[in-house]
Formats: structure tokens, C-alpha cells, sequence
């Protein structure tokens, strides 16, 4: 589940119509003791700072999607201890910081992951 979420926000920046005459997409993933980090950036349209709340209802979408990938995102990244967030800029692009705990999360603590 984790895999097809992170796979959901690289559609979105595959996808996503872009101002420039090239398609950028840079995704960078960091470990460290706490966790991964995850980092998917593009340089498409972005999304208004009035919308980016908006992106994770159910049916919500910017680019006449179905408004499904970044909810269920949301909901496995923070289902198994996890966390994201959008930062975007209107014609610049967009990027998404995903932070899963690593297993030392789960073996310190009470927390049981629901999809691992």
C-alpha cells in the first residue's frame, strides 16, 4: 500500500500540465535513523495557496482527476506512523515531503502499523 502511494504522487507529477519547454521531476530519499524521508518535486503549474488544504478531500482535484491518490496518500502514510505534506508554488511546480518512521519506531513504541 505504502508503494502505490508513493506511486500515486509520481503520477501526479508525470501528469501534471507544466509552463516549461521540459518536464522536471527530481525525487530524492533520505534514511536516517528516525525514518525515510521521501522528496518528489516537479516544475509544473502548482497549485494555489487558496486550493493546497483542498488536495486532500476525497474527490477534490486540480487537474480533472478522480481527486483519489492524494487522500489515500494521506491516509496510508499516517496510517502506518508516517506523514506528508505540499508545499507548491503557481507556475514554479510542486513538492511533496513524505517521512515514514523507521522499525525501531515500532519496536520502541505501542504504535502497531495498520499496512506494513
Amino acid at each position: 500500500m505504502i508503494a502505490r502511494a508513493v506511486i500515486n504522487i509520481l503520477e501526479n507529477a508525470i501528469f501534471v500540465p507544466c509552463k516549461h519547454p521540459y518536464k522536471i521531476i527530481n525525487m530524492d530519499v533520505k534514511q536516517a535513523e528516525e525514518g525515510i524521508n521521501i522528496s518528489i518535486q516537479d516544475n509544473g503549474i502548482g497549485i494555489k495557496e487558496s486550493e493546497l488544504d483542498r488536495v486532500w478531500e476525497i474527490g477534490y482535484s486540480t487537474n480533472d482527476t478522480s481527486g483519489l491518490g492524494l487522500p489515500f496518500a494521506k491516509s496510508i502514510f499516517e496510517d502506518n506512523g508516517g506523514r506528508i505534506e505540499i508545499h507548491s508554488q503557481v507556475d514554479i511546480g510542486t513538492t511533496v515531503a513524505i517521512f515514514l518512521p523507521s522499525f525501531k519506531f515500532y519496536e520502541r513504541s505501542a504504535y502497531k502499523p495498520m499496512n506494513i
